[in-house]
């Protein structure tokens, strides 16, 4: 199969599981035209790849950018400061030579764009301007009905058939640990929907191979639980006017009783006057973050590229935050650096 052909059938599945402003947005890097519909971008990509506008390189670095952002579990780390201080992350040539030494060589810098492994595995070990990140991928096959194929009244020997068309379309799910350049922190990215048992044998999966690289006990879990309690606090007291995330919900705890606040419309509780006193008589040191939902805007003060909201669920008695929309790489990490930096121990 040749390098053209394999990029065609890619776009047919990984490019249009993306958002149509990703996609829109690859179009217009590459200087292609975009058009109004995924039926337009499959036809202009398609004909980008056959012009050699498209490469396999331009495609990766996208991927990195927009495949498995968003609609995912997130666990934040905070990287200790020894680790940063290691000269093994001077250069990329000795992040390499711990990946051969650590036996994962053949992991290393690999193009992420035609791999699709049947079962969850590591694909990939990269180091570069952006950050240090380890891939996995599981690949799956969906069916698309597609009626412009139907075969309607075929002969076939002495009988009529209808046959009813379906395309194959290649899926995958990523998992990621994603440690941002000169950032104080990492993070375990998942697309695995929340079920107890599967995310620990995960999270174990990926520390074991994070361990070749960085010993785990320089990995400390964030507060999510004081995250919650900040962020929500802020709602209600201002303290970063402005700040870009509003608390649409939260459950607080305390001595193994709660309180919710929560709103019946898509807004946050605290307009509310009569329940925004309330909040605000809460001896809020006295409570812990079980759990809090809050909308993302863009503003002078936080900067996303997304137009619209992005709802973030955080769950302290878990320690995950769940992102809900689909977002790019850089609009993730500013949120996820913003609820680390709310943390009490950073």
């Amino acid at each position: 199969m040749t390098e053209t052909l394999e990029l065609n059938q890619l776009i047919d599945g990984i490019l249009l599981a993306q958002g149509n402003a990703f996609i829109k947005e690859l179009l217009r890097d590459i200087e292609v035209k975009i058009g109004a519909t995924k039926s337009d971008f499959l036809n202009n990509l398609n004909k980008a790849i056959d012009d050699k506008a498209l490469t396999e390189s331009i495609l990766n670095k996208w991927l990195n950018e927009v495949e498995g952002w968003g609609n995912q579990h997130v666990y934040i780390y905070r990287v200790k400061d020894m680790v940063t201080e290691d000269r093994v992350w001077s250069n990329t040539e000795s992040v390499k030579a711990r990946a051969v030494d650590a036996g994962l060589g053949d992991k290393w810098d690999v193009s992420p764009s035609k791999v699709f492994p049947a079962e969850r595995e590591l694909v990939g070990i990269y180091y570069d301007k952006t950050s240090f990140r380890l891939v996995w991928y599981e690949g799956r096959t969906s069916l698309i009905r597609d009626k412009e194929n139907d075969e309607l009244n075929k002969k076939i020997g002495m009988d009529i058939y209808d046959l009813h068309a379906f395309r194959h379309v290649a899926k995958r799910t990523v998992t990621r640990f994603d440690w941002p350049r000169g950032s104080r922190y990492a993070a375990i990215l998942m697309q695995t929907p929340w079920n107890k048992k599967n995310h620990r044998i995960i999270k174990e999966e990926v520390l074991d191979r994070v361990s070749k690289f960085i010993d785990p006990n320089r990995l400390q879990p964030i507060n999510i639980s004081e995250a919650v309690r900040q962020l929500d606090q802020e709602t209600v007291t201002p303290t970063d006017a402005g700040a870009g995330f509003i608390s649409e919900g939260a459950r607080l705890e305390s001595g193994g009783a709660y309180v919710d606040f929560g709103s019946t419309t898509d807004r946050e509780y605290s307009r509310v006057a009569a329940v925004k006193e309330v909040r605000i008589a809460v001896p809020i040191d006295q409570f812990k973050g079980e759990r809090g939902i809050f909308a993302v805007r863009s503003n002078k003060n936080f900067k996303i590229s997304r137009k619209d909201l992005i709802r973030i669920e955080l769950r302290g008695d878990l320690g995950w935050t769940k992102i809900r929309h689909m977002c790019s790489r850089k609009d993730i990490w500013n949120i996820l650096s913003r609820i680390a930096e709310k943390a009490s121990n950073v």
